[in-house]
């Protein structure tokens, strides 16, 4: 399931590469929206199914269930996957405490093992608080209708920040994938909020006006395809 879904954000992806050429940046950004929406979903079933066994029909019912509104199912999803990271890193601790107690030969336990894994249950804990109330923190209710009159700037800002995040945050270790996982997709979050409506549907802030807000926005979608194949999307 999450190689299908990765193969259909690629489709998207191919989609907005093309719109975006012919300076068609509306559509082109709802087919980036889409993609991220699908990446996020992919990766998901990705860790659910292998992490925790669960079978393709059961994640697929949950992601049904979630629809299509990248809002509320990024955040959602981003937990799961944190929560996920979390019980693996504590069944590892688990084993080894156990191992440990029963006075068993401890040749095959990594001396670092366990301060490993505590810094990665730190780290998750940490990335759990950073989705909380990520909206509000970031002011994205307040600040919409500035961020999208102002695309180009709203883009080049959190980009900014993720490069600073990658370059000062992110330790080459396994086990920080996820934190660059989480790091580059809650930066690219904002860029997307609520995108869809105003690429496909009015907004009633702006009525049929917004049909126009992104029309000369075709710089802004050429950097941010630079930037999501940069992050490997």
């Amino acid at each position: 399931m999450h190689k299908r879904f990765f193969q259909a954000a690629e489709i998207d992806l191919q989609a907005a590469r093309i719109l975006t050429k012919t300076d068609l940046s509306q559509p082109a950004l709802y087919h980036f929206q889409q993609a991220f929406e699908k990446c996020i979903k992919s990766y998901y079933s990705l860790k659910e199914s292998v992490d925790n066994n669960t079978s393709e029909s059961i994640i697929y019912k949950k992601l049904i269930k979630l629809g299509h509104d990248t809002q509320k199912s990024t955040i959602k999803l981003l937990y799961d996957i944190v929560d996920i990271q979390k019980v693996g890193a504590e069944k590892k601790l688990y084993e080894i405490y156990k191992i440990q107690s029963q006075n068993q030969s401890h040749s095959a336990i990594n001396p670092r093992a366990v301060r490993l894994i505590l810094q990665h249950l730190s780290m998750i804990m940490g990335l759990h608080m950073s989705l909380d109330f990520l909206v509000a923190r970031l002011h994205l209710e307040k600040n919409y209708v500035g961020n999208v009159k102002d695309y180009a700037r709203t883009v080049k800002h959190f980009y900014d920040t993720n490069q600073i995040s990658n370059v000062q945050i992110i330790i080459p270790e396994p086990d920080q994938i996820l934190l660059l996982i989480i790091s580059a997709t809650t930066t690219l979050y904002p860029c997307f909020y609520n995108m869809e409506e105003i690429t496909r549907y009015p907004l009633k802030e702006f009525s049929y006006k917004n049909l126009d807000l992104l029309a000369n926005q075709r710089q802004a979608c050429v950097f941010m395809i630079c930037w999501i194949i940069s992050l490997g999307y």
